[in-house]
């Protein structure tokens, strides 16, 4: 089953494929007005259609309701929404067509980021939710039902008298939504990352400056518990550690997996390291869309300290783990499972050093609590109880615009995090993949 042209077709024809049963799915950069266009079109270096080819092949029969139940495991196992109604006795174009619209109205209008931040908002006693703005004036009114907030289609439709304002939509959005906002005197949270490129994330900076307001960046991972109480060690780190994997989402299909997963950890490092980077030698490419959808790199600072980044968005299992090393102690944070542990130096290290080398692996073993609590410090991080990490960031945001300070996460530290992954895209930009 060979698929090409744009991600509206894509996705909805790859979903179709999997319902169908086990098929080897190939993505391609051909665009095509429509599936039947491509299915009857010669395939090149072949010349007859892949309807010729499967001409004399027996049809498998049509299944709607596996197909369906196939599509809602399938949504499920990506984290996206539930597939929609497919009303009994639909043809098999019919629910090709109601599945394929589901998907690109999704994909185009108030999702799921967004949806979150307006429900923690609507719950939030700090705050108001005054209006929640789609150009879906449908999504609008549903989102805005839920809520108990008022529908808008455009941002130029927000009432004067706001106090603060999110916006959480396609990144090659954020500038031409956030810095009219921002020119009014609205404080503003983008999400990451801050922008499309460099000059529209300037052009942020250069709108809050002008309005007399801050902007925030939504680099959630800030507002992790752990890399909170790591960040209160004031542990000075010679080498870092990430990998950010997690199966295909179909969200945020704008950007690679850079701009929309590594940029979480590429904000950490910089935040911790405090230090410029002196060099990237990064890999990676593309595999299922028209970005990087896995990425590689080793970052040199000017310090002397060390960073390896990976991640991808094309993996079976999610996993986000953050090791840091540093002559004070190592700190490993499993964000999946919300766990972390941190080993240090205990009160008997120097002496203990001494003792331990006139120990045989016998009385090695019968020493193990003497070495946990005294020679070592291993402290368990016990993260579960604390708060969310959005909800946090939330109610940063707003504690800052009630105080008159600058956000935990500034335009400055969203520009920068943005810079250098946009070097690390030029650098992967640079192999023969």
């Amino acid at each position: 089953f060979v698929i090409t042209g744009e991600w509206s077709h894509d996705v909805a024809l790859a979903s179709l494929a999997y319902a169908l049963g086990p098929t080897a799915v190939l993505f391609g950069k051909h665009t095509t007005a429509s599936f039947k266009e491509f299915f009857e079109s010669p395939l090149p270096g072949v010349g007859k259609s892949i309807a010729e080819l499967t001409a004399d092949l027996e049809p498998t029969p049509f299944d709607r309701a596996k197909i369906y139940q196939r599509w809602v495991s399938f949504r499920r196992l990506h984290y996206a929404n539930l597939a929609p109604e497919v009303p009994d006795g639909t043809d098999d174009r019919a629910a090709f067509d109601i599945l394929e619209d589901h998907f690109v109205r999704e994909w185009k209008t108030i999702r799921h980021l967004g949806r979150i931040h307006a429900r923690i908002l609507a719950e939030n006693e700090q705050a108001e939710l005054v209006a929640v703005v789609d150009p879906d004036g449908e999504r609008a009114r549903e989102v805005a039902g839920e809520l108990g907030c008022r529908a808008l289609e455009a941002p130029s439709e927000l009432p004067e008298e706001l106090d603060a304002a999110i916006v959480a939509v396609p990144t090659v959005h954020h500038a031409s939504v956030a810095v009219p906002l921002l020119e009014r005197g609205v404080p503003t949270l983008v999400e990451k990352p801050l922008a499309a490129d460099v000059a529209d994330a300037d052009a942020i900076l250069q709108a809050a400056e002008r309005g007399g307001v801050h902007v925030a960046v939504g680099h959630v991972e800030r507002f992790q518990p752990g890399l909170r109480k790591v960040r209160a060690m004031n542990v000075e780190p010679r080498f870092i550690e990430c990998h950010r994997l997690a199966p295909f989402s179909f969200r945020s299909m704008d950007v690679g997996v850079v701009h929309d997963l590594m940029i979480h950890d590429l904000d950490l490092i910089l935040d911790l390291v405090g230090s410029e980077v002196e060099s990237v030698d990064a890999a990676g490419g593309e595999i299922l869309t028209d970005h990087e959808d896995v990425a590689s790199v080793r970052l040199v600072f000017a310090n002397g300290a060390r960073a390896n980044v990976t991640a991808s968005r094309a993996s079976m299992a999610p996993m986000r783990r953050f090791r840091l090393f540093s002559s004070q102690g190592y700190v490993s944070l499993d964000f999946t499972k919300n766990y972390g542990i941190v080993i240090r130096k205990g009160p008997e290290w120097e002496s203990g050093r001494a003792t331990l080398r006139e120990l045989d692996p016998a009385q090695l073993s019968e020493q193990q609590e003497w070495l946990r609590t005294k020679v070592l410090n291993i402290e368990e991080l016990e993260l579960g109880g604390e708060q969310r990490p959005l909800q946090a960031e939330l109610d940063s945001f707003l504690a800052s615009i009630r105080e008159g300070t600058s956000p935990e996460v500034t335009g400055e530290d969203g520009r920068r995090a943005l810079e250098l992954a946009d070097r690390i895209v030029a650098a992967i930009g640079q192999q023969s993949w």
